[in-house]
């Protein structure tokens, strides 16, 4: 890949496009969907190898994973149409580039953690995948690349969306949570809460292995609104907390990415914007 994203790639190689949908993210129906594209010395046109709709409640990540495990499952179950062939996955999500590139991001011996440390998130569906890549005997690359880019990831993202509206199977792996609304003025992408003392309401929660990700609203006394969203990890077996009330919290010193919950205070009553 160049600076401006562009991937280029051999023209003997055999590429599989794939991508994830969710109707509403998360706890909406979900597609997943994938298009192969022959090498350049072939006549044959790009192809639909795999759709599926799947019933609320998923998310788009548990998608896009899903879409990558059953890309492998097709090489596999097609290993003469691979044979002698360079094999490229391309995918919009940058989990499985890193996954591929430097294997660091849940493996069986860090206890399906991610290599900063964090419980890895969908470790269901990362196991069937490494269990899957490991099965094939060749390998296979993985190219991240913008979503909707190009002419066939504009095919592909609209037959994941296609799939979600029509859902058929069921996502046992997808753990909700408890999810309210979001009471930020500034909704981004929820930061890692790196303050030692923050006043926050809890907008949602997710149980990971033996920890909960917690992501929260967080209340500025200046200007007297719930400013901006952030995230931080709880021992299970250090209380339970709930999405009706506020808490004054502390974070232990960590990583960038892997906050963890150090102190909670609950207070009397939550501050109101």
């Amino acid at each position: 890949m160049n600076n401006s994203g562009k991937v280029f790639y051999a023209p003997t190689a055999m590429k599989l496009f794939i991508d994830g949908s969710c109707t509403k993210n998360p706890g909406g129906q979900g597609g997943c969907a994938g298009m192969l594209q022959f090498s350049e010395d072939s006549r044959l046109k790009p192809k639909k190898i795999f759709s599926r709709g799947y019933k609320k409640p998923t998310d788009s990540t548990r998608m896009e994973l899903t879409a990558l495990l059953f890309s492998y499952k097709y090489i596999k179950d097609n290993p003469r149409l691979f044979k002698n062939k360079e094999v490229i996955i391309v995918t919009d999500l940058k989990h499985a580039e890193v996954h591929q590139r430097w294997n660091v991001y849940v493996s069986r011996q860090k206890g399906w953690r991610c290599g900063d440390g964090r419980p890895a998130s969908n470790s269901d569906l990362w196991k069937q995948i490494i269990s899957a890549k490991n099965s094939l005997k060749k390998f296979i690359d993985i190219k991240w690349l913008r979503g909707k880019s190009t002419p066939i990831l504009k095919k592909v993202d609209a037959l994941a969306k296609q799939a979600a509206q029509n859902p058929f199977y069921i996502d046992y792996g997808y753990t909700p949570g408890k999810i309210r609304k979001s009471k930020s003025l500034n909704k981004g992408r929820p930061v890692p809460c790196d303050s030692k003392s923050l006043v926050v309401k809890i907008y949602r929660k997710k149980p990971i292995g033996n920890e909960y990700k917690i992501w929260f609203d967080v209340y500025s006394k200046i200007k007297k609104y719930y400013e901006y969203q952030c995230y931080a990890f709880l021992k299970k077996d250090l209380g339970r907390l709930s999405t009706r009330k506020c808490y004054k919290l502390s974070i232990e010193s960590t990583n960038d990415t892997y906050p963890i919950i150090d102190n909670l205070e609950e207070l009397s009553e939550c501050p109101e914007s």
